[in-house]
């Protein structure tokens, strides 16, 4: 077995299923479930735009050190490609 040729494989599923996650993310679907979850659990509703706005502008600081970590990695493993 070719370490270096499954090592590759490995790099690229992983990429694609980390791609995936963060357009999942992305979607306004997402914010929804959020908001639901918020709902469900606290009561507190979060529909109107301005509560809408707060919660989209959390979620994103919580996923921009995560978009900046998984960078990292997609830039490490795209050089060693090369």
């Amino acid at each position: 077995m070719n370490k270096e040729i499954v090592s590759g494989i490995i790099s690229d599923v992983i990429t694609e299923k980390l791609t995936q996650v963060l357009e999942d993310m992305s979607t306004n679907e997402f914010v929804d479930k959020i908001c639901d979850k918020i709902y469900e659990e606290t009561g507190f509703d979060v529909e109107d735009d301005e509560k809408r706005e707060e919660v989209f502008e959390m979620i994103g600081d919580k996923m921009f050190p995560l978009i900046q970590m998984m960078s990292i990695y997609f830039l490490e493993n795209m050089v060693k490609k090369d």
